[in-house]
């Protein structure tokens, strides 16, 4: 894989192909948890670390297990869903025991990382793509890095509205909560899809 591919793999997963904005992967974090910058980035770096270590260790699960013995077309859901999970688990333990001294605010997080579409999505894509596994973690850690930015984006709108309610120029009652978010998603959708026409 030359750079240029690296380079438009990369920019396609982070804004064209956008796993909360393009692909619907992810939504209940990015309507429920972004409620603050800081806490948008912790949590899409949690899902950027575990979408990484979840295509990393499934792949050759896949390609060498599942494949190898005609599972794949039965298993594979169910075995990925559970190595997932248990993954997602284990990092977190892990983490937990070697750097305890990390904010709990991220360890707060994993139990909804356990059961996050974004981190299973991103191995399925992976592995129906018929990506390597050089092109598996350009695409998961690029993935990861386009929900980042749409947890932070959606926060910052949050910031915004909750600001402007405060300062008098407050939200109609009938757009206030998921309403104003769902329109502020579209209009964010709608600005990344005008990024299509850069790669052909």
């Amino acid at each position: 894989m030359d750079m240029m591919k690296i380079i438009a793999a990369s920019f396609a997963a982070i804004f064209i192909n956008n796993f909360v904005l393009d692909r619907f992967l992810g939504l209940c974090p990015f309507f429920t948890v972004s409620k603050k910058p800081s806490s948008a980035f912790i949590i899409g770096v949690a899902v950027t670390v575990m979408m990484v270590v979840s295509c990393a260790a499934l792949y050759p699960l896949n390609r060498y297990v599942l494949v190898q013995y005609n599972l794949d077309r039965y298993l594979q859901t169910a075995v990925f869903v559970i190595s997932a999970y248990l993954l997602v688990q284990g990092t977190g333990y892990l983490m937990k025991r070697l750097m305890p001294d990390m904010s709990k605010e991220l360890f707060s997080y994993f139990p909804l990382l356990a059961s996050s579409c974004a981190v299973l999505g991103a191995a399925f894509i992976v592995v129906r793509g018929n990506y390597d596994i050089a092109q598996a973690i350009v695409f998961s850690f690029s993935s990861g890095a386009g929900f980042t930015i749409a947890m932070i984006m959606m926060s910052s709108v949050k910031e915004r509205t909750d600001a402007a309610g405060a300062n008098g120029a407050r939200t109609p009652d009938a757009f206030k909560g998921l309403p104003v978010s769902f329109i502020s998603a579209a209009l964010m959708a709608l600005s990344m899809y005008g990024l299509r026409g850069i790669l052909k």
